[in-house]
């Protein structure tokens, strides 16, 4: 033990009499391997200083969960956190966990989605174009495909409702470790309504419940005030079987069945042709599959992850446009999906993170996408004969630099983009891409309380090349209960 030997070091030099006995070539390398092995130990010492400060300095701003096991020098939480509250037994241990946040934003020109920032929701003038179409502007704000004017004006909005409380226990079983994790926030519905975040169940290498999507990674999420973070990252939670295999000490193979959410909206129906057609249902004909596996040495992290899905979409069809159903028919959709996703730590004050999505037939799992009623999943085609699967790719790149321990900021910047096989003509104003930019600073007050600002802007833009912008700044303090 390197302890032992420091000790022996210190007894051999205070007895150099004795020493001076022994032969002079013995002596000199007994001693040249205790000075290696207290340079050792220093090292060590050293390591585990940075990563205690290292530990202070990330903050849990974004949609993200108390509990979640990741890398510390993100700006997500750390494995086996504090608690408010913890009651252990011989076999268990229940934790208590959560925190109180405050809100204020202020927006200029107000979008359509005023508690978070969603370029898919950013209002856009619709400009006449004086030939004739019956899609021709009014010159008037609206979002997206909404016939419904949006007004416009300045706005400030204040709300807890990211405020959060989590439960879980945790223990080890004959067959792994055991734990349960169940949490919440105030996102729900209208009001301040609770919303399950989190449910699920850990034996061992397997989960059952409801938490993460796999399909990107937590890592690459940067630490943004703003809840709904860039429009291009992976999208929030699913219910799902997992399974996790660790490789080795730094590679993980990770397989899932996820229940994704689909809407009918995420399919366009109403660009299908001469005649008129209504989606009715869009659901998993079987549970996506999806796969990813990573790569973590400390400083450095890789992830690919892909995803597959079997569809089917029920819809109406109205031949004469009459109002009347003529026919119904179910349609089959195969989705596939790529991310790759990464972060590196250079030091102790520099983080970079990115990720790239591509999709074909699965354009909800970017969040830009799949949170707001996008068509960008498939479109109806062939006056509803047949359908066909919409490409999409998302990226993005985040910046984290800490000034000082307690004080760090943030620069994120990225760009979603759906390929609408719907021409111009027939559906203008629908989605062709959005940006998200965003910049903040946050500081660590003390361990348990945060305060930050954010400035975000963004832009959306038609499939007519019709472009709206905004922006808004955002304060926010947390005071957690661990």
């Amino acid at each position: 033990m390197p302890r032992l030997k420091l000790l022996a070091a210190a007894i051999m030099i205070s007895t150099s009499p004795v020493l001076s006995a022994m032969e002079e070539g013995s002596w000199q390398e007994e001693l040249q391997k205790l000075r290696a092995e207290l340079q050792q130990t220093q090292s060590a010492l050293k390591d585990v200083k940075q990563e205690l400060n290292l530990l202070k300095k990330g903050v849990s701003t974004q949609a993200l969960d108390s509990g979640e096991p990741v890398n510390p020098l993100a700006n997500q939480p750390v494995a086996e956190p504090g608690h408010a509250l913890r009651i252990s037994k011989s076999d268990i241990d229940i934790s208590v966990n959560g925190y109180v946040r405050m809100d204020m934003i202020y927006e200029g020109d107000r979008t359509g989605s005023e508690n978070t920032f969603v370029p898919a929701q950013i209002p856009v003038k619709w400009k006449p174009q004086n030939d004739g179409n019956a899609n021709d502007g009014d010159n008037q704000y609206h979002i997206g495909s909404d016939p419904s004017v949006f007004t416009r004006g300045k706005q400030t909005n204040m709300h807890a409702k990211q405020s959060r409380l989590g439960i879980s226990a945790a223990g080890m079983t004959d067959y792994g470790r055991f734990k349960t994790h169940l949490e919440g926030d105030f996102y729900g519905g209208a009001g301040d309504s609770f919303r399950l975040r989190h449910a699920y169940g850990e034996l061992g290498n397997w989960l059952l419940g409801q938490t993460w999507t796999n399909f990107g990674s937590l890592e690459s999420l940067p630490n943004t005030l703003d809840f709904e973070g860039p429009g291009s990252q992976m999208p929030g939670r699913n219910q799902q079987i997992r399974y996790k295999h660790k490789i080795d000490d730094r590679w993980s193979f990770v397989a899932a069945l996820e229940d994704s959410s689909y809407d009918p909206a995420n399919v366009d129906g109403a660009n299908c042709g001469s005649v008129d057609c209504t989606i009715t249902d869009f659901e998993n004909a079987f549970p996506d599959v999806i796969a990813n596996i990573s790569y973590d040495d400390g400083p450095n992290f890789y992830q690919l992850a892909l995803a597959w899905a079997d569809l089917e979409v029920n819809a109406n069809i109205d031949t004469n446009s009459d109002g009347n159903t003529d026919f119904s028919d179910s349609y089959n959709l195969n989705g596939s999906g790529v991310a790759f996703s990464g972060r590196h730590r250079f030091g102790d004050r520099h983080m970079l993170q990115y990720q790239y999505t591509w999709t074909d037939g699965m354009g909800h799992l970017i969040t830009d996408l799949g949170n707001n009623d996008i068509a960008s999943n498939a479109v109806l085609v062939n006056d509803g004969q047949s359908i066909k699967e919409l490409e999409a790719t998302a990226w993005q790149v985040a910046y984290q630099f800490w000034w000082k321990p307690n004080l760090s900021s943030t620069f994120v910047y990225s760009e979603v983009e759906l390929d609408n096989i719907i021409s111009e003509l027939d559906n203008p104003h629908g989605y062709n891409d959005t940006l998200y930019t965003s910049a903040n600073l946050v500081w660590n007050v003390t361990d348990r309380v945060t305060t930050g600002v954010e400035y975000l802007y963004g832009e959306r833009t038609n499939n007519n090349g019709e472009t709206g912008d905004a922006s808004r700044i955002q304060f926010m303090s947390q005071f957690n209960f661990d």
